[in-house]
């Protein structure tokens, strides 16, 4: 098979067969139980792990783990919790530095665990009161008394051979199985002995005649979860009903059950091996039958000769009896200084079903069932009939789910698509035992969901054991965990799983995804969703929605309104630039009123830029709006700043100050009197007039006798004598 076993009860059986161990796998919940195949560096090799879902002695559901993401999966199973942690971690900073495959190039695990040729198996078995189901599928009755050789299986030089010991209950001529010794011989020195013996509420095992090691193995948890390996010939574990499994290693293995409902304790015992047993080169005999597909030549006795069928048990009897062991043969163990002997008597003869007297009220309340009907009215139990016959109803769907071998799928090209497509995936089923028929569904992988839009049909007719499928998927929006797992399921149990890998870019409005990143492979779902890349029109994380690029983008300027250009296009649309500028709306630049020749200002005025607009401020001096000035008359506001004895006289935009006459100094500051008296610039009559000084000029006085301004010239003499004076 090309994955794991649908159920793990197979790796129960084979330890002896393979080297299995269970393995610890730190990203799987402790509802899942892991086995891997060990190799010769140890724990090395692929892993298929199990939902803890009882059903029967099966647990159903494997769980196939692949290469990624970095937490999800350990390729490589080891022995601790911590040595595990220690592994995962490796691989997260390998993954997460992009470096997964170098991490898997030391650690190889197949995308499903591959498990080589270990689900064909074969299993033949003995019911308490001995009933027995021979490697070949014969049903029949043998209840000898003694020691029998069970099964022998001889291959090259080596020989495992199991035997059982039968022994009559305390009030009929029934007998059960109470012990049961498996012996490994190879080139004639014996490597290996185990007896398991029944007790009244649990079995006794006895290693190699002298190490009672049943504590160990009792102790073991049910369901296989754990070993207890001895030495390198035999491995011990639990089933999940409490029975013992004995694997020998190389060879088979050997179930052995209590059952407590007869008066003394008694076992039910399995066998389980490969199918390919004989093929290389492997002879079976005992109790159980030549194993070669052919059930006609099982009844035989010890020399060869086949009784042939149909059979009385009355007559298959004496030849069963001959495979009664000697001393010589036996693998038990003998208290006391006793032998074989002690168990054989030639003289039993035992009951026979096919000539009891049966009581209808047994018959009815064993449903017809031959052997409870047997082993109700041999031993005088309904309870021992009711046992016998839950124990063969459930070993016989036992055997036919181990002998059955599970549906095997050929996957097809892994997807890749994208939002919208519809895309067909081929695979093929091959069912290989007859009369099975098989069903092909989806189902999801735990937290994940089947996608809408799914659909499987049968493409043509079965040839060679193979039926071509073709699953039909036409990808939605998906905002859950997805996963597409086809699983096949046969009509025995058979199942087989494949996840298909998915490569699924959820983009709308036809917009592309990213590559996907290195290492990354969907981990167990195998559903690898991508990371649209939403081109300038859209946005969203699946490019759903118009990408507003008025908010998003650049814009316009400052503002101007927007509008931006629906999707698929792409841009936007920008008003007019506001008043003062100039420009497409996106870009705006101020208009140089001020550069204008005429500016927009009075000639009297200054024009100062400002964006999108212009100041115009009237020069000193002048007053108005700055697109009209007038002269600004600071004498008359007295704004001016003349000093005093100043003259201010208005001019064109300014003033002027200037000393008054008579005055002197700096007029913006202060002018002082000038006495012209003094400086010779009165203007008086320097011989018939006198200069008297005054506050910003001089008088002139006639001197006495002469009348007149004081000016030159301007003293005319006083006639008194006219004047009377």
């Amino acid at each position: 098979s090309n994955s794991c076993p649908s159920r793990p009860i197979i790796f129960f059986f084979v330890r002896g067969i393979y080297r299995i161990r269970t393995a610890y796998v730190p990203s799987v919940s402790p509802f899942h139980i892991c086995y891997v195949l060990e190799g010769n560096a140890g724990f090395h090799g692929a892993i298929c792990c199990y939902t803890r879902v009882r059903f029967r002695r099966f647990i159903l559901q494997p769980l196939n783990l692949a290469n990624g993401p970095a937490d999800s999966f350990i390729s490589n199973a080891v022995a601790s919790r911590a040595e595990a942690r220690a592994e995962s971690d490796v691989r997260r900073e390998c993954c997460l530095a992009g470096q997964c495959q170098r991490f898997f190039d030391v650690r190889p695990a197949p995308v499903q665990a591959q498990f080589p040729g270990l689900v064909r198996l074969i299993l033949a078995f003995l019911r308490g009161d001995p009933h027995f189901v021979t490697l070949d599928g014969l049903n029949y009755t043998f209840n000898g008394r003694g020691e029998y050789r069970f099964l022998r299986a001889e291959r090259a030089t080596v020989v495992v051979e199991g035997q059982v010991r039968t022994q009559p209950l305390s009030t009929t001529n029934a007998t059960v199985n109470t012990a049961f010794a498996v012996g490994m011989v190879s080139g004639g020195d014996t490597l290996l002995r185990v007896q398991v013996t029944a007790q009244q509420t649990s079995l006794s095992i006895l290693l190699n005649g002298v190490t009672d090691i049943s504590v160990d193995v009792m102790n073991l948890p049910l369901g296989g979860e754990d070993i207890f390996q001895p030495n390198d010939n035999v491995i011990f574990s639990r089933d999940e009903d409490g029975g013992v499994i004995v694997s020998i290693v190389g060879s088979m293995s050997f179930t052995v059950a209590l059952n407590n409902v007869t008066s003394i304790p008694s076992l039910t015992i399995s066998a389980t091996i490969s199918a390919d047993f004989t093929q290389s080169g492997g002879v079976t005999s005992g109790l159980l039958g030549v194993m070669n597909g052919d059930p006609s030549d099982d009844l035989q006795f010890r020399n060869g000769t086949v009784l042939l069928q149909p059979a009385t048990e009355r007559e298959i009897f004496p030849v069963m009896q001959t495979w009664q062991i000697t001393t010589a043969e036996s693998f038990f163990t003998y208290s006391g200084g006793g032998n074989a002997r002690d168990f054989a008597f030639p003289s039993h003869v035992p009951v026979f079903s096919d000539e009891l007297s049966v009581d209808p009220a047994i018959e009815a309340q064993c449903g017809g069932n031959a052997e409870c009907i047997f082993d109700a009215t041999a031993t005088g139990n309904i309870n021992v009939g009711m046992e016998t016959m839950a124990i063969t109803n459930e070993l016989e769907i036992q055997r036919t789910q181990t002998a059955n071998q599970d549906p095997t799928i050929t996957p097809g090209t892994p997807i890749t698509i994208v939002l919208g497509q519809t895309v067909q995936y081929v695979f093929s089923v091959r069912e290989v035992d007859a009369g099975d028929t098989v069903t092909v569904a989806l189902e999801p992988i735990e937290n994940t969901v089947v996608p809408s839009n799914t659909d499987i049909v049968v493409d043509g007719s079965i040839v060679d054991n193979v039926q071509v499928f073709v699953l039909t998927w036409t990808a939605a929006a998906i905002d859950v965990n997805v996963s597409l797992q086809i699983v096949a399921r046969d009509s025995n149990g058979g199942v087989a799983r494949l996840t298909v890998p998915v490569t699924f870019c959820p983009c709308n409005n036809s917009q592309p995804c990213d590559p996907v990143e290195p290492g990354n492979d969907g981990g167990e779902s195998r559903f690898v969703r991508q990371t649209c890349n939403c081109g300038e029109a859209y946005t969203g994380e699946v490019c759903g929605d118009d990408r507003d690029e008025c908010v998003a983008g650049t814009g316009c300027f400052m503002g101007v309104e927007c509008t931006d250009v629906p999707a698929p296009d792409t841009g936007i649309i920008c008003r007019a630039c506001p008043e003062g500028t100039t420009g497409d709306g996106v870009t705006c630049e101020d208009i140089l009123e001020c550069s204008d020749m005429p500016g927009p200002c009075d000639a009297q005025a200054t024009c100062a830029e400002e964006f999108g607009s212009f100041q115009c401020t009237c020069n000193v001096g002048f007053t108005g709006s700055g697109m009209s000035c007038t002269d600004l008359d600071e004498c008359s506001l007295e704004t001016d700043n003349c000093g005093t004895n100043a003259v201010c006289t208005n001019t064109q935009g300014g003033f002027t100050c200037e000393c008054a006459d008579g005055f002197e100094g700096d007029p913006m500051v202060s002018c002082s009197d000038i006495d012209e008296c003094t400086d010779g610039g009165h203007g008086c009559d320097t011989v018939l007039a006198t200069c008297v000084n005054t506050i910003g000029g001089n008088t002139c006085e006639c001197i006495a006798g002469y009348t007149g301004v004081g000016t030159v010239g301007n003293c005319v003499d006083v006639d008194e004598c006219t004047l009377g004076t």
